[in-house]
């Protein structure tokens, strides 16, 4: 069992402000490259409707699982499960190689199932943050816990506004979508990192 005496929980706050930021980045970023990805790998609105699905209900499966699992697993193990998938996640996409030409089916080609995957892999991530930095907020600020939520929850806009200008500005450099994306590894890393050396209150 960790103690709470050992614990540093500005760090654990901040690491939890990351992981927040990175889950909001996602979506921002995800919007922006949509036009190109869908003309890279050739596909319809349809088709990438049905890519961007898991990102969604696989989020919202995370958040009720990790109500399970934090118990079982504990904090730390989830939080950076999370981290771990949105570099996992990230990669995936940006390496998923584009068919010669459309398809009929986006299971019929090995980039666009390697897309599915992706948007699969950090949707879990993002449900997995939610469902871990809520209850470790509340439990090391016992005493302070609504303001601190409240804190916490401003980086959601905070990262969908960095997302956004972000994006905005690769593509006023000329990058590729590719590079948008992989910029969302950046803070995933981090608060991995930040997870991996703190020690988290028992559940």
């Amino acid at each position: 069992m960790e103690g709470a005496e050992r614990m540093n929980r500005q760090r654990l706050f901040v690491a939890s402000c990351v992981s927040l930021l990175t889950t909001s980045m996602v979506f921002s970023i995800r919007g922006d490259v949509e036009p190109a990805m869908s003309a890279v790998f050739h596909l319809t609105k349809e088709q990438m409707g049905a890519i961007w699905s898991p990102a969604f209900w696989a989020f919202t499966i995370a958040i009720f699982l990790s109500g399970a699992l934090v118990d079982v697993l504990g904090m730390r193990s989830l939080h950076a499960l999370s981290g771990v998938g949105y570099l996992v996640g990230v990669a995936l996409v940006i390496t998923a190689p584009p068919p010669p030409g459309p398809v009929a089916s986006i299971f019929d080609a090995t980039g666009t199932i390697l897309l599915y995957v992706g948007f699969l892999v950090m949707g879990l991530s993002q449900g997995l943050v939610e469902g871990v930095i809520n209850p470790l907020i509340a439990t090391i600020y016992r005493d302070d816990k609504t303001h601190k939520l409240n804190v916490l929850h401003a980086w959601w806009p905070g990262g969908l506004v960095i997302g956004g200008l972000l994006a905005y500005l690769l593509t006023r450099l000329g990058a590729g979508w590719q590079i948008k994306l992989a910029t969302i590894m950046v803070p995933a890393a981090v608060y991995l990192a930040m997870a991996l050396s703190q020690r988290y209150p028992p559940t």
